[in-house]
């Protein structure tokens, strides 16, 4: 039974480190795409990973875990490009040691408050590392959450951005870490303390992680990108590593009842409107390889994915851009946009339809959704 229950404690344990580190993957594409120093708040009584290695590349969790090394290196990849500086607030507040309260009968026992210090001390450090390493500042052991964050939101309304070039050329996917000195001065500097040197071509395809799937996949979407797809969730934010605009509008004219139906859910039934959607992605930000033979090239995922108010997925469509560009070509396409095109049917009520863009070459994505009333006028927005 003990064995059992340590089996179990451990699951839940990778469980939520996996929950952690895509929430903090999500939050790092949505941030991508804006500019300058970001605050990320974490309110948490346990900190369950590292981003950063220590000497020893301790982690917070024991051998009988699951190991999340690469996923940890692309969530401080994500981090590290975005900007985000993370203040971890612990939520316990005051730290007590609750068994010596005049409720508990017994006197605790000594390996009991030893190995409650212990928690404290690891999340303490965990805390302490994740800060320091990002460049942002650990707060625990207090009440007064009003006074954290006004101290955390006066700390990012202050900082320096330095930019250096590394000698090292290697990108060997090792940390590098970095130091920061003042010729003078007594000041406590908060910065980001390293980075993996990691090629984002070479990360995407060497990355072993799995996404959990959003509620459409369990009805048999059939999207070609399983990363893209764990994006385009109902309600999630945008992603904004790829920015690009998209005009949604009703088809003129509408197909005839017998028409085949655009998308790709076969058990879409009913009365449907058909929606032509049109994407200009900003091509700066795709991956576009040199060839020998002169040309530029490279692939780009477009999806749409339609839900209802209650996110249940009502059909999808989209493909690959295979792109193999000529020199003219190439600038033109940098000047003006890459262009995409998609159709779409839905029912006609209300709908939710995701729209993304996915560079498989690098792993990075933008995605936004759009909101498609049944009388409203055509809409034209913008990822940004």
């Amino acid at each position: 039974m003990q064995a059992g229950q340590a089996d179990f404690s451990n699951f839940e344990t990778d469980q939520r480190v996996v929950i952690t580190l895509e929430a903090l993957q999500n939050l790092g594409r949505y941030l991508a795409g804006i500019p300058g120093r970001k605050n990320l708040i974490w309110f948490s009584s346990t900190y369950p990973v590292y981003f950063f290695p220590k000497s020893l590349e301790k982690q917070p969790f024991n051998n009988n875990h699951r190991e999340f090394n690469n996923e940890i290196k692309q969530t401080a990849d994500l981090l590290t490009l975005s900007k985000v500086a993370v203040y971890p607030i612990d939520a316990e507040g005051m730290m007590q040691n609750y068994k010596e309260n005049a409720e508990h009968i017994e006197m605790p026992k000594l390996p009991g408050l030893q190995e409650m210090a212990s928690e404290r001390s690891e999340k303490m450090s965990a805390m302490e590392q994740i800060a320091a390493d990002t460049g942002g500042e650990a707060i625990f052991n207090s009440n007064d959450l009003n006074a954290a964050l006004s101290r955390v939101i006066h700390n990012g309304d202050h900082y320096y951005t330095i930019v250096y070039t590394p000698a090292n050329k290697e990108m060997n996917g090792q940390f590098r870490k970095i130091q920061v000195k003042l010729n003078e001065g007594k000041y406590k500097l908060a910065y980001r303390r390293g980075y993996y040197a990691d090629d984002a071509v070479t990360m995407a395809k060497t990355d072993g992680t799995k996404d959990s799937k959003p509620d459409a996949a369990k009805q048999n979407v059939d999207l070609t990108t399983d990363r893209l797809q764990s994006l385009m969730v109902r309600g999630m934010p945008s992603s904004t590593q790829i920015l690009y605009g998209v005009k949604v509008v009703p088809a003129d004219p509408q197909p005839t009842a017998n028409a085949p139906r655009a998308g790709r859910n076969k058990k879409l039934t009913g009365a449907t409107k058909r929606y032509s959607v049109d994407f200009l992605i900003d091509a700066k930000m795709i991956h576009l390889e040199p060839t020998p033979k002169g040309t530029h090239s490279g692939q780009v995922q477009v999806e749409l994915l339609a839900y209802d108010h209650d996110g249940k997925a009502l059909n999808w469509a989209g493909g690959t851009l295979r792109m193999d560009l000529d020199a003219a070509t190439y600038a033109d396409t940098l000047k003006s946009g890459l262009k995409g095109h998609a159709e779409i049917d839905v029912p006609g009520t209300d709908v939710y339809l995701a729209t993304g863009v996915y560079d498989a070459e690098t792993g990075k994505a933008g995605t936004l959704e759009v909101a498609l009333n049944a009388d409203a006028k055509p809409a034209t927005v913008a990822a940004k």
